[in-house]
């Protein structure tokens, strides 16, 4: 289309853009008179009378979208081009400025401008949502950024539109395979949920200046976006906060029940990060708080991260909980030079009424902490579970006392403990118990389907209970009592099991499920958990020595199955095997008696 020619009442100016949906033009409105983008869709576009009939529906619905984050559709009509046919075209508010896409091709953004234009793509396609109206192709080239730093989405409507008619080139995948969900990789329908993934890339994009899932053909390219975790932002880029590392995962979750619901969600966590600190934990207190508010910060040296780790998840509690393991201990072990000293914030939960808090756990999304208390109001011990996005409380006085022993499904929808009545889980906020064992043990996930109980034996045994597997039992010349307090060591097929001995100390040991073999790995040390940086965690020297009671963290192989490193300490103060507890992504969560 040359300059001048005349589309209905536009003249076209220039040409901006092509692609698979049409060609973008700058254009004069010689009505208004003023400068619009004109897209004019593809010869081969809206065949059939239902194509056409789709595309008004759809895009009339994208031009009733009024918002500062998406770019405003003008008028969607039909006219005569230079060779006289007729074209449909979408003449839409014109922005004068970069593409994300163009933007990021000169690096990664500063982690202030991602956040913000992040939270602008997140506004624009609230709004979208609200009015049921899913993009399907959210993309660092549909966002263009104007002068001012203002965030404009483009093409609301078409993507719809292109999976039903022509408007993709033949043989390509609707939308750009890099940001495409698993779902829509997969071809099924899709939801507000897509656009949220999408997003999520945007903002890797825009951190990392890479894409989460790299390949150099298409193929590979699927296959890592339906098989594949993304290289965490902390380890590759320095200062990032752990907190985007969380949020991150929670948007790149290829479950989409797990992912954001809404992305409404967004914009909040992305506004409590704080960007002048990498390291923050938190801690259950004692005490009468009415909210979660940050104590007096005190500093800690950093060291670099690995690289490489699973993902963090993104709650502010949840990562106030997250970061002391791998900010101090970490620092140690690496023996790399420290950073500059960050601030460490403690937040504390609002324990009003409720003393003695015990045996916390975080789940793996950071929305729900678990742990055990005694109601003052009923001088009874109970399950409070905290729900950290709404500050509400649930309290089971009169259900479940004396619970110990608690973690989350890896699904984050059950919780499991044992009591002296037996092992249960309950549905997460409030469901009610459902027995999985009549006996007084211990019990961890195996998985979302089954668990691992542990006491004088280790069995296997499905969640929803049943019968079960014995896997290993103490044989007669072993120097122990019995074997409980079971957790999965990684993905090895093996559990760290608490092992106690007759002079009333413990072993730290690992248990083959296969071969039903164990092996104490660490001597008079207990409650030990396996973090995903290849660590374990653990309580030493338990009694008859001034460190009783302290925390240690050591590096372990889990091809060698063998330490790696020397113990190091972990700096939260006296400790026992109910004061503290882990989310299944490796955040520490412990009690704190000193106020």
């Amino acid at each position: 289309m040359t300059p001048g020619t005349i589309i209905s009442h536009y003249r076209v100016v220039d040409q901006l853009g092509r692609g698979g949906m049409g060609i973008v033009y700058k254009a004069e409105d010689t009505k208004l008179d003023r400068t619009v983008a004109l897209k004019l869709l593809p010869p081969h576009a809206l065949v059939s009378e239902d194509d056409r009939a789709r595309f008004y529906r759809e895009a009339r619905a994208a031009a009733a979208l009024n918002h500062a984050n998406i770019a405003h559709v003008y008028e969607i009509d039909e006219a005569a081009v230079e060779n006289g046919e007729s074209r449909p075209f979408i003449a839409m508010e014109y922005i004068d400025g970069d593409s994300l896409s163009e933007v990021i091709q000169r690096g990664p953004l500063p982690l202030k401008d991602a956040i913000n234009y992040a939270s602008q793509i997140a506004e624009g396609l609230k709004v979208a949502h609200e009015a049921n109206i899913v993009h399907r192709d959210i993309k660092s080239g549909n966002v263009m950024l104007t002068s001012k730093g203002v965030v404009k989405i483009l093409d609301f409507g078409l993507a719809k539109t292109a999976a039903s008619t022509k408007l993709t080139q033949m043989g390509s995948t609707l939308g750009t395979v890099a940001y495409m969900s698993p779902e829509q990789a997969r071809g099924e329908e899709v939801d507000r949920r897509s656009d949220i993934w999408s997003a999520g890339v945007i903002l890797y994009e825009m951190i990392t200046g890479q894409m989460p899932f790299p390949g150099d053909y298409e193929q590979a390219i699927v296959y890592g976006i339906l098989n594949e975790d993304p290289e965490s932002l902390t380890a590759l880029r320095a200062g990032v906060p752990m907190a985007l590392d969380g949020i991150m995962a929670k948007l790149l979750t290829k479950d989409p029940d797990l992912r954001y619901q809404h992305i409404d969600e967004l914009p909040a966590d992305l506004k409590a990060i704080d960007l002048g600190s990498a390291v923050t934990r938190s801690r259950i207190s004692t005490g009468s708080r009415s909210a979660i508010t940050p104590a007096q910060p005190s500093a800690i040296e950093t060291a670099s991260r690995p690289a490489r780790r699973p993902p963090w998840y993104a709650h502010p509690v949840a990562i106030g909980a997250a970061a002391l393991l791998f900010g101090a201990a970490m620092g140690f072990l690496l023996r790399q030079p420290p950073e500059v000293p960050k601030p460490v914030r403690y937040l504390s939960l609002p324990t009003h009424g409720i003393r003695d808090a015990t045996n916390p756990t975080i789940s793996p999304d950071g929305e729900y902490i678990a742990f055990a208390g005694t109601d003052t109001s009923a001088q009874s011990e109970t399950l409070f579970i905290y729900e950290t996005s709404t500050g509400r409380m649930h309290g089971f006085t009169g259900t479940i006392a004396e619970p110990e022993w608690m973690s989350f499904s890896p699904n984050g929808r059950w919780l499991l403990y044992n009591s002296p009545a037996g092992v249960y889980r309950l549905l997460v906020p409030d469901g009610q118990p459902i027995m999985i064992s009549s006996k007084f043990e211990t019990a961890a996930w195996e998985s979302d389907e089954s668990l691992i109980i542990a006491w004088e034996t280790v069995r296997r045994i499905s969640a929803s209970g049943g019968e079960q597997d014995t896997l290993a039992r103490l044989d007669s010349t072993a120097a122990h009592n019995g074997l409980f307090a079971p957790r999965m060591l990684g993905a090895s097929g093996q559990i760290l099991v608490t092992a106690p001995t007759p002079d009333g100390n413990w072993d730290l040991a690992r248990v083959d499920l296969e071969t039903g073999k164990y092996e104490v790995l660490v001597e008079r040390a207990a409650a030990g958990h396996y973090l995903p940086t290849g660590h374990l965690l653990y309580i030493r020297n338990l009694e008859g020595s001034q460190d009783a009671g302290a925390l240690a963290i050591q590096p372990f192989d889990l091809e060698t199955m063998s330490f790696s490193g020397s113990p190091v300490p972990v700096p939260v103060g006296e400790q026992e095997w109910y004061h503290f507890g882990f989310g299944l992504d490796g955040t520490l969560i412990y009690t704190d008696f000193t106020e």
